[in-house]
């Protein structure tokens, strides 16, 4: 058992050690990249936004169409009461209910559907493009290694080539 935790503190001392680079060499070697800040800022990312307002804006549109067509449709099959209407037709109206809430639920359902592609088409786009300008960039420079700004929490100024990816981004894709 000592053995055991003899081994576990020993890897776990390599594994949590810090590693020695030389400042001149991560310099070299590392840089950061806000990604998300790209894609949000670039001109493609704000016309992909403006979009995908008026998606999210339509279904809302739609959403609240049917809730009142579906009110007035109950408003419609209830006006006479239950007490006036036969079994039969107390049934009917209630098939008749049902089957048109199904409709409206379909057809909001297709919407988000048709909604969530359209983001994950749309910003996935947008994130190869940037990915290949960061390429770019990181070949240029010479860095073996780049990292999402997400990960790192305090990174120096020099580092951080996200300005540079925004402006190639909105050059190449104005």
């Amino acid at each position: 058992m000592k053995k055991l935790i003899t081994l576990f503190a020993f890897a776990t001392l390599i594994l949590f050690s810090p590693v020695k680079v030389h400042a001149e060499d991560a310099q070299k070697a590392v840089a950061v990249l806000d990604i998300e800040g790209v894609i949000v800022n670039c001109k493609e990312g704000k016309r992909a936004a403006d979009k995908l307002k008026k998606q999210e804006s339509d279904l809302q549109t739609l959403i609240q169409d049917n809730r009142k067509k579906l009110a007035e449709l109950e408003k419609t099959l209830l006006k006479g009461g239950k007490e006036k209407m036969s079994k039969e037709e107390v049934e009917a109206a209630k098939t008749q209910f049902t089957s048109a809430a199904k409709g409206y639920q379909d057809k909001i359902n297709q919407s988000r559907k048709s909604l969530d592609e359209s983001k994950v088409k749309l910003l996935g786009e947008i994130q190869k493009k940037v990915s290949q300008i960061a390429a770019d960039v990181a070949d240029e420079r010479k860095l073996q290694v780049v990292i999402d700004r997400k990960a790192v929490v305090l990174v120096q100024e020099d580092l951080d080539i996200s300005q540079e990816v925004l402006s190639r981004m909105d050059k190449k894709y104005p």
